[in-house]
């Protein structure tokens, strides 16, 4: 089970370690990362180092910041799209009366005709 989304910001210090995987709305990176880092927002400051993978869309790094290993966009699951009735109950008298409009002006035969084909 992975881990929810935090609304905080995670801050590890510059003699801070962290092994594993971090998820936040915010993480500010002087110390040392090791694995997964899914953030909106991650700064890796001037003493920071994140050695793993990455998911955030704003990314900033300091000239003299680190990173090693691979940055993607963040993945965020969307909800379903909520699923209509194929008939809406409240108008379904109305779409009665114009779908019948539409066959009542149907002809009774209809004819084509097909122009002969030159090869």
């Amino acid at each position: 089970m992975a881990p929810s989304r935090q609304s905080e910001t995670v801050y590890v210090l510059s003699k801070g370690s962290v092994e594993g995987e971090i998820y936040a709305a915010k993480v500010v990176v002087d110390g040392k990362v090791t694995g997964v880092c899914a953030s909106a927002v991650v700064e890796i400051n001037a003493c920071g180092l994140i050695d793993g993978t990455i998911e955030s869309d704003d990314l900033s790094i300091n000239k003299s910041g680190r990173f090693y290993g691979t940055s993607k966009p963040l993945a965020v699951k969307k909800a379903p799209p909520e699923s209509k009735p194929a008939v809406d109950n409240k108008n379904s008298d109305e779409q009665f009366t114009i779908i019948q409009q539409v066959l009542d002006n149907v002809p009774d035969k209809l004819s084509f005709q097909m122009k002969p084909e030159i090869y």
